[in-house]
């Protein structure tokens, strides 16, 4: 895998920069082929609390790299970091590593995703390295250079009948590609699987994974194409289908281990379910906020959350959330 990208050093919690930076310049500026670039994270956050993140568009050579960015070559065994210098590819760091998983996609063979561990350029960290250090993956994600940017504004649409039955044709398609070991338990949530709430027509979707290295390791290959995308996300997994590449939205497949806090969405769920007074109260919340966060996908969740957090209180008090997937996964 040879990725041409940028780096950043201890990125606050809601630093997105090197994402905005990321995807204005590389897909214009790599030279990749095909019609769309794949682009792939990668990331560490050791216990002295050292992270260092980098995103990088794949490429099959280094005709020209584009000058101040970076080059990092994952071998089968061996990683080098080169960086442009004056129409030069100087290397800066070279280690043996070990894969503690490299799988190739199911679409497409040739191409492999994995997870890594390595000591680290000590350059990147200051005086002292802090020593092994696991590389994980929390970005895969296709983006196509001529397009404006990715169709996500907040669109809400009157509660469709048709929506249980499009989250069964997807459950039904995980658990085929995902298998029976890894997708422990489907369970649609979320404004779609509340009968009468308005609702961006995007199919949210829960999977109970063992732990999330299994979850990574079988997921993020299982989907891998250029509708798919994959993202670490508000520390979870959260996979994304589009119509089309940066298209619209039609699912979010979160996955999380059994304890996880998402699972309290199923609760959220059943008790508006139960409550029409809760549930109008909601969707008149949610008219608004599309209409004034309409461009600002983030923002409009962010304001839903004292909402959220009272009815979590209500459906705790009532009993709700008694099935829940409660016992610890196998591993973090």
């Amino acid at each position: 895998m040879i990725l041409v990208g940028l780096q950043q050093l201890n990125p606050e919690p809601e630093d997105y920069s090197l994402l905005i930076s990321a995807f204005a310049r590389l897909p214009k500026e790599v030279c990749f082929r095909g019609a769309h670039a794949r682009m792939v994270g990668f990331e560490t956050l050791d216990i002295a609390g050292a992270h260092l993140r980098f995103l990088g568009v794949e490429v099959e050579s280094l005709d020209t790299v584009p000058e101040g960015l970076l080059v990092w070559e994952l071998g089968a065994d061996s990683w080098i970091v080169r960086q442009s210098n004056q129409g030069r590819l100087d290397v800066t760091w070279r280690e043996a590593i070990t894969w503690n998983w490299r799988e190739p996609s199911h679409e497409v063979p040739s191409r492999f995703s994995g997870e890594f561990a390595a000591q680290g350029n000590p350059l990147w960290w200051g005086a002292a390295s802090p020593g092994l250090q696991r590389f994980s993956m929390f970005a895969n994600v296709h983006v196509d250079p001529s397009a404006k940017g990715f169709q996500d504004d907040v669109l809400l649409l009157p509660s469709d009948p048709a929506w249980p039955a499009e989250y069964e044709r997807m459950a039904e398609w995980l658990r085929s590609r995902l298998g029976a070991d890894i997708a422990l338990r489907i369970e649609h949530y979320g404004s779609t699987a509340i009968p009468g709430l308005p609702a961006k027509p995007i199919i949210d979707i829960l999977v109970q994974i063992p732990s999330f290295n299994e979850g990574r390791q079988h997921a993020i290959p299982a989907l891998d194409s250029e509708t798919w995308e994959y993202w670490w996300y508000g520390e979870h997994m959260v996979f994304f289908k589009r119509k089309a590449v940066m298209g619209e939205r039609t699912h979010h497949v979160h996955l999380a281990p059994a304890g996880h806090s998402l699972w309290k969405g199923l609760a959220f769920r059943d008790y508006l379910r139960d409550h029409p007074d809760d549930t109008a109260r909601y969707a008149a919340l949610k008219q608004r906020l599309a209409v004034s966060h309409q461009r600002d996908r983030e923002g409009y969740t962010q304001a839903k959350t004292a909402f959220v957090q009272e009815i979590n209180e209500k459906a705790l008090v009532h009993g709700y959330g008694c099935g829940l997937p409660l016992q610890e996964s196998r591993s973090s």
